[in-house]
């Protein structure tokens, strides 16, 4: 076991909790938790009530296994909050414009790959196409216009909470912006769209939930079906009837269900970033390591790496059972591709699935790349090792992941 990094401010924080908290009210109360988003928003809706066992299982692994530090209380539970309050103003909207499953997404560009194989800079890439409508990191925070007292707010105020979000966050982890910067109005993960199911793997990401993680392994495809739906649901929403852009999307989250979730959005395409399995599985337990160290009180970083190559593993398996059924719907780029011929790159990948290319694209992404350096806050560094894995390990286990790269498109 290993004590994550602090800040001294998260360490006075941290400390003046821990003096306090006795008297104040448990933050991780599943049912006061309940109780106050009803009262935050003054909405009683919080639509179908399938959430609540996925819901209250988590509240459970949060307060009997996620060993959260006092501070890590209070962030956790600000987070699950805001997903509460999230359903509470998605059904609001709903009940006042509703939104059919049977209308269409926007010709949705999905970039679905393993975390830190490239994932951001193809999406930001795809983004800077003249008609590409990502989503922003404010807007998946809060999907839906904040109501109060019953009423939608006067003031949109959501860009301002999601900077304040990200400003604290990155203050106190600022090892998370050389790994995954968060900037309330750039592009950002639609994985912040399925913790609205509270069926989210990103839940696993922020502390130790063992049993939620089990229990989100072991759900049958008509649960997910019903979690895609509401994610879709809520895509449209924010797409609106007037839309005449195309989405372009990010989510690893996607991986382990991609069959169902190409089923479930059947307008949507996919691309996956292939990278060398060993830096992929090393970044991916340093980022692990950096999310879960704002909350908990100790990481076991040398148990991540075994646990990430599993489930790395089994995703790909799941992967290659969907690009059988859908292969007209996945694409494949390989990373050195991408970092070496970026426009290139992206153009092929508009190509591929008929998209028009304006005639400005190659000029806008030059653009973008000239004021978003890779290392624009500092390099990520990570050692393998640290994680309980060698790069023998990675590359037997992940061989099948490597072969894929054999089918990717051509970007010379």
């Amino acid at each position: 076991m290993s004590q994550p990094d602090r800040t001294l401010e998260y360490r006075c924080l941290n400390a003046l909790l821990s003096g306090v908290e006795r008297w104040l009210p448990d933050p991780l109360s599943a049912e006061r938790l309940l109780n106050r988003a009803r009262q935050v928003t003054g909405l009683n809706d919080f639509g179908d009530e399938e959430f609540l066992e996925p819901y209250h299982l988590l509240m459970r692994d949060l307060r009997q296994s996620a060993q959260l530090t006092p501070l890590g209380r209070q962030i956790l539970s600000q987070s699950v909050s805001g997903f509460l309050e999230n359903r509470l103003c998605l059904q609001a909207q709903w009940t006042a414009t509703p939104v059919s499953l049977s209308e269409e997404l926007r010709q949705p560009l999905y970039v679905v790959g393993f975390p830190r194989s490239g994932t951001t800079l193809l999406f930001n890439l795809l983004a800077q196409h003249a008609d590409a409508r990502p989503l922003y990191l404010w807007e998946a925070m809060q999907p839906a216009p904040r109501y109060r007292q019953g009423r939608p707010c006067r003031r949109d105020g959501r860009l301002a909470q999601a900077r304040q979000v990200a400003w604290f966050v990155n203050r106190q982890a600022p090892r998370l912006k050389t790994q995954h910067p968060l900037i309330a109005q750039e592009p950002d993960e639609s994985t912040w769209l399925l913790g609205n199911t509270f069926m989210s793997p990103a839940f696993s990401m922020q502390a130790h939930v063992p049993n939620y993680h089990t229990w989100l392994l072991d759900q049958p495809r008509e649960r997910w079906e019903r979690s895609y739906q509401y994610y879709r649901r809520t895509l449209l929403s924010l797409q609106g009837r007037a839309m005449s852009q195309h989405w372009v999307l990010r989510s690893p989250a996607h991986l382990r269900n991609l069959g169902l979730f190409l089923e479930t959005l059947p307008e949507a395409r996919v691309v996956l970033p292939i990278r060398d399995p060993v830096k992929v599985v090393g970044s991916c337990c340093s980022l692990l390591a950096t999310v879960r160290g704002l909350s908990s009180q100790h990481v076991d970083a040398t148990s991540f790496g075994p646990l990430a190559l599993e489930g790395l593993a089994a995703a790909w398996e799941m992967v290659a059972l969907a690009r059988q059924r859908f292969p007209e719907r996945i694409a494949v780029v390989r990373y050195d591709d991408l970092v070496q011929r970026p426009a290139t790159t992206a153009m092929a990948i508009y190509s591929r699935f008929g998209y028009r290319i304006p005639a400005n694209y190659e000029v806008r992404i030059t653009e973008w790349l000239s004021t978003h350096a890779a290392d624009r806050f500092g390099a990520h560094r990570y050692r393998l090792e640290d994680f309980g894995i060698t790069p023998e390990e990675v590359r037997e286990r992940l061989g099948h992941y490597t072969k894929t790269a054999e089918t990717a498109l051509s970007a010379a």
